[in-house]
């Protein structure tokens, strides 16, 4: 620890002591953000009518971050949970329920159908995009807890400049991350090209067992990761047209105990194209068309039985979209649009290939009412169609609608309340999946049956919020959200097959979740910062209770804090960041709990030559996982989140052209 320490100290000197341009404090404006989650066409994040919380690049760079797991863990009210395949859980959801997307089009899940967070590269991303609660009414199945968007990075046309960026680091974990992008912008097209290689050869350590004599047990998961992303867009004055492809290599590798490990090995794969066309003056066209693939391989290995369990899966996804947008008078801007997919997945646990369809269209109106600038109504409506494919006989429909309002009672003040009515279709996996669990015995302990007659699960969210500006920088914000969800999908035991158990996905409760987030954020001149606080609640109806019981895995209360400061002369940047999130519940019947989860980072930077390079050096985990509370066993906060590796200090350098 005291080496640790002194060299970060070492390091802060050398970045310190070079000097700088000697520049005085001024006051920054804040830069215009664009986002396009809340009406699927860009406009300034001050006009926006849903509540979107965006983190840039720079906020990306500043914190480390090298997948999207990492880019959203210390944003207040996300919580990225499951291990291997980290899923993100947004107002009391998990993975299964929230929408990821890159640039508007969704990203392929894994079998089970949530998205492995761990697995997106931040190489090539501009910004992310936030919205909480239900969105089904834009977004479709899924977005029941809300939507992520990703923006890559893009060149605007007609600056006839060529950038290149390098980036390198090493941590005393023996972690190392190379990125590098390449983009060209003229007047008349674009492209670039970004990759990422993160590499963790994890932490293990041998072990005398009773079965199996001395073996070599992972501590620490092994993973790597590979991404490649192009985008080549053409311009004309009216319009534009471009295509993109990326590619992602990961494998990861850890123990479940002393004689189990687990190996995950998944490509995903994305490629399309896109076109605009503006209409005059009132409207204009865009959509895509896309092929995702998703390929997935595990090997189960258990050493006392010598036995290998391997298990493949195929996902492929093609999607289309079209959208038109339409401002007749300044009062009115309208939305239409009309999306297709067409799932389909093969496995080892299916006797063929299976399908699924869905055609959709919808439509909204963000109204300014009166053309005031201060009231906006935001009415939408999704109308969905699943027809029957293979073993289902049933064909699904669902309408869901949204209303979302904006009210600006002063400069200073926005008031924001929306309802919108969310849904999850069944996947492919809940429909069809026959598995055998081999992993106890050799046997198996129990056989889960899919079922093709599940209806989709329907939730009514209502969302409310309130931002108050105080002069030029500082900002108090408070929220607060209700989820009521029907036709629960889950599994439940129906009989047994001999020495095996028979599980069935079934639709069979109801659940609901509630809270509320605030936080204080300031920004201004050399110095910002962001206080804030979450509250989780989660529960499901037990027949066996007769009562609504708490969820597991979810964290009832949470802190973040984040800070940053230029120093002045030396135009050094420090910065701080710290997260605190209270035990989770692990079994209701038995009361157990794990314990609680504290981290906090530090990271000093300095740029020379105008930003054309960057030194840096982070501390990450400088507590060395100190906290308040054990979990109901007795764990740590290192030994339930496995963090051995503690803490870890990373140096790095970033070259801009």
């Amino acid at each position: 620890m005291q080496k640790i320490a002194l060299s970060f100290f070492i390091v802060l000197m050398v970045v310190f002591h070079v000097e700088g341009e000697n520049q005085e404090p001024t006051a920054q404006e804040e830069a215009d953000i664009i986002v396009v989650t809340g009406t699927k066409f860009e406009q300034n994040i001050e006009d926006s009518v849903e509540d979107i919380e965006v983190i840039t690049a720079e906020e990306m760079e500043q914190s480390g971050a090298k997948n999207l797991s990492e880019a959203v863990e210390n944003i207040s009210g996300i919580i990225v949970t499951g291990h291997p395949t980290d899923t993100i859980m947004l107002q009391g959801f998990d993975g299964d329920y929230v929408k990821i997307l890159i640039d508007g089009v969704e990203v392929t899940g894994d079998i089970g159908g949530s998205v492995a967070v761990s697995q997106i590269s931040t190489a090539d991303i501009e910004r992310i995009e936030i919205i909480r609660g239900a969105s089904s009414a834009l977004y479709g199945s899924d977005a029941i807890g809300g939507v992520i968007n990703i923006i890559t990075k893009k060149k605007d046309k007609g600056e006839d400049k060529l950038s290149l960026s390098l980036t390198q680091e090493v941590g005393s974990n023996l972690r190392s991350y190379s990125q590098g992008d390449f983009s060209y912008a003229g007047e008349s097209y674009s492209f670039s090209l970004a990759g990422s290689f993160d590499y963790d050869e994890g932490k293990s350590e041998k072990r005398e067992t009773a079965l199996a004599g001395t073996l070599s047990s992972y501590l620490v998961p092994y993973n790597r990761l590979g991404s490649l992303n192009f985008d080549a867009d053409f311009h004309r004055e009216k319009g534009a047209i471009g295509i993109f492809g990326s590619v992602t290599d990961s494998l990861q590798k850890l123990s479940t105990n002393s004689y189990e490990t687990m190996e995950y090995d998944a490509v995903r794969t994305a490629a399309g194209v896109t076109a605009s066309k503006t209409l005059g003056d009132l409207g204009m066209l865009d959509g895509f068309l896309s092929l995702k693939t998703y390929d997935l391989d595990t090997t189960f290995t258990n050493k006392a039985l010598d036995t290998e369990v391997p298990t493949s899966s195929n996902f492929i996804d093609v999607e289309a979209e079209v959208r038109a947008e339409y401002e007749p008078t300044i009062s009115h801007a309208f939305l239409f649009g009309c999306n297709f997919k067409r799932e389909s997945l093969e496995g080892d646990s299916f006797d063929d290939r299976k399908n699924a369809v869905t055609a959709s269209i919808f439509a909204q109106d963000t109204w300014n009412v009166g053309a005031s600038d201060s009231l906006f109504l935001v009415p939408g409506l999704r109308f969905d169609v699943c027809p029957p494919l293979d073993d289902d006989t049933t064909a699904r429909y669902q309408l869901t609608p949204k209303l979302s309002m904006r009210y600006d009672p002063t400069a200073s003040t926005t008031l924001r309340a929306s309802y919108g009515m969310g849904y999850k279709i069944p996947s492919l996996k809940q429909k069809y999946w026959v598995f055998l669990h081999n992993y106890a015995t050799e046997d198996g302990n129990f056989i889960l049956y899919g079922n093709p007659d599940l209806k989709p699960e329907v939730s009514h969210g209502f969302n409310i919020s309130a931002e108050q500006r105080y002069g030029k920088g500082l900002a108090l914000s408070a929220s607060a959200y209700f989820n009521y969800i029907s036709n629960l999908i889950d599994s439940e035991i129906t009989g047994n097959d001999g020495t095996l158990y028979i599980r069935t996905y079934r639709n069979i409760g109801k659940a609901i979740t509630y809270g509320g987030e605030a936080s204080l954020r300031y920004s201004r001149g050399r110095a910002s910062g962001l206080l804030g606080y979450a509250y989780t609640a989660a529960k499901e109806y037990s027949d066996e209770h007769d009562a609504y019981i708490d969820l597991d895995s979810r964290v009832p209360h949470a802190i973040t804090l984040t800070a940053s400061y230029t120093v002045p002369h030396i135009e050094s940047e420090l910065s701080l960041r710290a997260n605190w999130n209270a035990p989770q519940l692990i079994d209701y019947e038995e009361e157990s709990h794990s314990p609680d989860y504290l981290m906090v980072s530090i990271t000093a930077s300095k740029t020379f030559h105008d930003g054309t390079y960057e030194f840096y050096c982070r501390a990450h985990n400088i507590l060395n996982n100190a906290h308040f509370i054990e979990g109901s066993y007795n764990e740590s906060q290192e030994d339930y989140y496995g963090l051995y590796d503690a803490p870890v200090v990373t140096i790095g350098g970033r070259m801009k052209w």
